[in-house]
């Protein structure tokens, strides 16, 4: 997305025909407007385009349980999305959309829903996470790979401390908010 979005500025920079551009500017002013008052509902779109671009950070529980062999029925997944870099493009991408300072009352709508919308899924997928976690044991099969999971309790490599470290650290961005839910602050 960066290449192409670096490719865009570098054809408006090669652009002589300045009309052109004010056009231009003005479709995309037009569609941004359009896409922002017909959508009402953020998520329906801001989401799935976040996962797209923060796929990379997506957490399964599987990937704690690598040690097993055997298979998990129904592996839980934290969404690219619901991750602190997905928070981090999709904050980003809003933040972009309000410096241009055009569609102020817009946002002012649809914004606080979208945001408490998200705050809620985005703990309700670390939580299913959380209480899913164990599941991951599915994995094991026999007698020494439960023993290098029992083994490593008592070491850095405890995959549950590590599971709860990384909820801890993914969470981080609404530890300070009066309504986090009880399991969120116990993980800290």
């Amino acid at each position: 997305i960066q290449l192409l979005n670096l490719l865009y500025l570098q054809s408006l920079d090669w652009n002589s025909d300045r009309s052109a551009l004010e056009q231009e500017v003005k479709l995309l002013d037009e569609q941004l407007r359009s896409i922002l008052v017909k959508s009402k509902d953020l998520s329906k779109w801001i989401i799935p385009w976040a996962n797209r671009v923060a796929k990379s950070s997506e957490v399964r529980v599987s990937d704690y349980w690598l040690n097993g062999t055997g298979q998990m029925e129904g592996d839980t997944l934290v969404s690219g999305a619901y991750t602190i870099d997905g928070k981090m493009v999709i904050d980003d991408f809003l933040e972009q959309i309000k410096n241009t300072g055009r569609y102020e009352e817009i946002l002012t709508t649809i914004l606080p829903g979208f945001e408490g919308d998200y705050k809620k899924s985005y703990l309700a997928q670390w939580e299913n996470f959380a209480q899913n976690f164990d599941k991951g044991s599915e994995k094991l099969r026999g007698r020494n790979e439960w023993l290098t999971v029992v083994n490593n309790l008592s070491t850095g490599r405890n995959l549950y401390f590590n599971a709860l470290n990384l909820v801890d650290q993914q969470i981080e961005p609404y530890k300070d908010d009066a309504e986090l839910p009880d399991w969120a602050t116990m993980v800290g």
